[in-house]
């Protein structure tokens, strides 16, 4: 929590370990995704900014807006274990976001293709796999108007919005333009360089459950769509 202080990731603590669970997690053979949820200048967006920078950069797809066809170009295992940083849910155009679904949920999407043969002329279909598992972060300000399917893939994270969040924030933003805030350029770097070391040398364990757990653990059972979910939260 101290180091993201000084990168300027003030106050909202839930976040800040929901984020880089998350973001840790696209080593993981089920990864979680975040929705995160607020008004516009909550800093949503900066807050995922923060902790993806905490991640090798070679491991890090950072998008602005997806469009329809693009994650089908990708090699095979261009995609596996990497995080996806897309700034609004709306830079996803419904094709991009089905495409995303099916990484998110089966870990990998299948193309199917016309091909034409120039020497023939004869015409047969193709398959271009594309494989996860990734991990997703992208936010919105409006919940409600993401559809059903979609939202099941993902951990929806409201963003504090209250006055004392707000207060932190400035204060951590007036720190940033003091002259040791400006003389700390060197030190942030440092910090994001040694969660990128870290992030690189982790490896995925399996961990059992103990038998005397499995009557024990609840989860919302309510919806039927909180079981997608449930193996990410083992994971």
């Amino acid at each position: 929590f101290r180091d993201l202080e000084k990168l300027g990731y003030a106050g909202d603590e839930l976040g800040k370990m929901v984020l880089y669970l998350a973001g840790t997690s696209r080593k993981l053979a089920k990864p979680l995704s975040v929705l995160s949820v607020a008004n516009s200048s909550a800093g949503k967006s900066f807050a995922q900014e923060v902790i993806s920078s905490l991640i090798p950069p070679d491991e890090v797809f950072s998008y602005t807006r997806l469009s329809p066809k693009s994650l089908s170009h990708y090699g095979r295992y261009d995609l596996v274990g990497k995080l996806f940083v897309i700034d609004e849910f709306v830079g996803m155009e419904d094709e991009s976001a089905f495409q995303i679904r099916a990484l998110l949920s089966k870990g990998s999407m299948v193309t199917a293709y016309a091909s034409v043969d120039p020497q023939t002329g004869k015409v047969s279909t193709l398959e271009r796999e594309v494989c996860g598992p990734i991990s997703l972060f992208t936010s919105t300000t409006h919940e409600e108007l993401i559809d059903d399917e979609t939202r099941t893939r993902f951990l929806i994270l409201p963003v504090d919005e209250s006055r004392e969040q707000t207060l932190r924030v400035m204060r951590s933003m007036t720190a940033r333009n003091t002259e040791r805030g400006i003389l700390g350029d060197g030190e942030r770097n440092l910090i994001r360089k040694k969660y990128q070391v870290i992030q690189k040398v982790l490896k995925s364990l399996p961990v059992a459950v103990p038998e005397e757990w499995v009557s024990k653990i609840e989860f919302n059972a309510d919806k039927v769509s909180n079981k997608r979910k449930f193996e990410g939260y083992f994971s």
